[in-house]
Order: structure tokens, then C-alpha cells, then sequence
């Protein structure tokens, strides 16, 4: 009597059905379709500011029989688990799951996920920002910069984060050359959004 629901999205009014449909999936075994539905169920939960539920499956989503040691994947769920656990305050834990995510990224960095990767760089260095770790975020920009072949998105956020960091530092000399080299990469995209 359950499983003809599995397949069932239409007309959903309650949203825990997701989430029901979800634990429905784990339990049944159906582990390729757990995975697929749990990465939509998490952004569905965060659009919705339900971070602990969306932590309780990126945690779930963590154990290997769902991913198979994909390395893209266990990216994506440690990088997802982060930003819950930024978004409820909890940074000293996010913290954690952006190492772990980190600790990934060679594995992954030359394949098709090089814009989540700058956009991974771009939120952990703010996170080390705003929790005065300005060394670490420094050496993360180091290592980011040593990346060959970036694009002028990657370029544009590169650049923009450096003159966040000598602007903090006290050397707005440094901080003016990175922001305008921001604004060059900004004009290259051809986005009113990022040249603003």
C-alpha cells in the first residue's frame, strides 16, 4: 500500500510529506533514488529555513553505502551540512563540516564542479572572515589563487575576497588594487549585479 506513494509528488499540500517520502525511500532500500530525493529534500528544507531537519539528512546522506565514496557528492553534503549549520549560527560546528569538505576538493577540483568549488571558497573564507580566523582565510585564498585556468567568475571572486582581506588587514592599498581587478573580471560577465 505505500510503495505506489514513493512516486507521488502531485498535489502535495504538507510539506513533511517530502519528508516522509524520504525516510520512506531509506527504509525501503531504494538507496540511488534516497540519495536523488534526499539532495532535493535538503535544498526544499533550506529554502524553507528548516535547517536541523536538512542537517538530520545531509548526516544520514553521509554514511557511504548512499554515495559510494563519490567524492562529488560527499562534497556537496559536507558543503550543504555546513551551510545549515551557518545559516542557525552554530560556525564553530560548520566550521567542521567545511574542513571536511575542504578536505575533498583535490579530489574533485578539476572535474565539472570547478563554480561550486569557487562558490565553496567564497562562503568558508567568509565564515573564517567573520570569525576573525584572517590567516586561515588568507591561506585559503593562497591556495585557491594557485588554481591555474580559472575563470573570469572565479577570477572576479578571487580578487574581490583579497581586497575584503587587506581591506581588514589595514593595507587599502592592496585592498583597492583587489577590488579593481574585482570590477574588470565584474565587467567581463557582463552582470549589472556583480559590477555593483
Amino acid at each position: 500500500l505505500i510503495y505506489p506513494w514513493l512516486n507521488e509528488d502531485k498535489n502535495i499540500t504538507n510539506p513533511n510529506w517530502y519528508i516522509v517520502r524520504f525516510y520512506l525511500l531509506v527504509h525501503s532500500f531504494k538507496i540511488k533514488e534516497a540519495l536523488e530525493y534526499g539532495l532535493f529534500l535538503i535544498q526544499n528544507l533550506k529554502q524553507r529555513y528548516e535547517m536541523k531537519k536538512a542537517l538530520e539528512i545531509v548526516n544520514l546522506l553521509l554514511d557511504d553505502k548512499y554515495h559510494s565514496n563519490d567524492n562529488t557528492i560527499k562534497f556537496d553534503l559536507f558543503n550543504l551540512g555546513a551551510e545549515c549549520l551557518w545559516e542557525t549560527v552554530d560556525t564553530n560546528l560548520a566550521l567542521n563540516y567545511y574542513k571536511n569538505a575542504h578536505d575533498i576538493i583535490p579530489c574533485i577540483i578539476d572535474s565539472e564542479s570547478r563554480i561550486q568549488v569557487c562558490k565553496f571558497y567564497h562562503r568558508y573564507i567568509n565564515v573564517l572572515f567573520h570569525l576573525g580566523m584572517n590567516k586561515e582565510a588568507y591561506q585559503l585564498l593562497k591556495e585557491y589563487e594557485s588554481v591555474k585556468s580559472k575563470s573570469d567568475y572565479e577570477e572576479f571572486i578571487l580578487n574581490n575576497r583579497f581586497s575584503v582581506y587587506y581591506y581588514r588587514k589595514g593595507d587599502f592599498e592592496k585592498a583597492e588594487k583587489r577590488i579593481q581587478k574585482s570590477i574588470e573580471y565584474a565587467k567581463k560577465l557582463k552582470s549589472s549585479f556583480w559590477e555593483s
